[in-house]
């Protein structure tokens, strides 16, 4: 997510959890979603929009 904090692919801004899933095979989109929502709580990630839930992350 650092590399390229907002991708933007058919008119959807920021990462959602099947654009993580893509890179990361193995994991659930539900495991990512869980994940996601952890770093938003814990202030590491911005929630941007849903339907589908996207995110951003913050600067380090």
């Amino acid at each position: 997510m650092r590399e390229q904090p907002l991708p933007d692919f058919g008119g959807i801004t920021g990462w959602t959890k099947a654009r993580i899933a893509v890179h990361t095979p193995g994991r659930s989109t539900t495991t990512i979603a869980k994940a996601l929502r952890r770093l938003a709580d814990t202030g590491r990630a911005e929630l941007i929009g849903d339907d589908p839930e996207r995110y951003r992350p913050f600067p380090a």
